[in-house]
């Protein structure tokens, strides 16, 4: 009985996947380029706030605008926000924008678009499904932007 107890719960770990380790010997790199390269991503709470990373090797100094865009049913404050991104931004330094009051209510839209040119063209756009309540905005499943100018 004590031979075949151990045996028994090693076979039930291993049959359930439990007991199951499984390890790679590849090496995780980043892509690094030359030239400034940033990864923006944003998030929801009592605003919408765009987290930006320069990724590449090179200090981002390019004057850039960011616009917030906020479609939801019922919008009181906040429905676009064009803010200005701060600069220089050094290899892996993080720098965040922050959209200010937003008031809103229902399911929402956000769109964050980067390099609002003089012209109105917009380089590079991403967007993520959410909700909210009030003051309050609640983003699911917003997907990080790489953006080099």
């Amino acid at each position: 009985m004590k031979k075949i107890l151990p045996l028994l719960v090693v076979s039930i770990l291993t049959l359930s996947g439990l007991g199951a380790v499984a390890t790679t010997s590849e090496k995780k790199t980043t892509s690094q380029t030359l030239q400034p390269e940033l990864l923006v991503d944003f998030t929801g709470g009592f605003s919408v706030t765009v987290f930006i990373v320069n990724i590449g090797r090179e200090p981002y100094k390019t004057e850039t605008n960011i616009m917030i865009f906020i479609n939801a049913p019922i919008m009181l404050v906040g429905q676009v926000s064009i803010l200005s991104v701060p600069l220089p931004i050094l290899p892996s330094y993080l720098v965040y924008v922050d959209s200010g009051l937003v008031l809103g209510f229902g399911k929402c839209t956000v769109t964050v678009s980067i390099d609002l040119d003089k012209d109105g063209t917009i380089n590079a756009e991403g967007s993520a499904d959410g909700f909210m309540l009030g003051p309050f905005v609640l983003i699911r499943n917003s997907t990080p932007i790489i953006f080099t100018p």
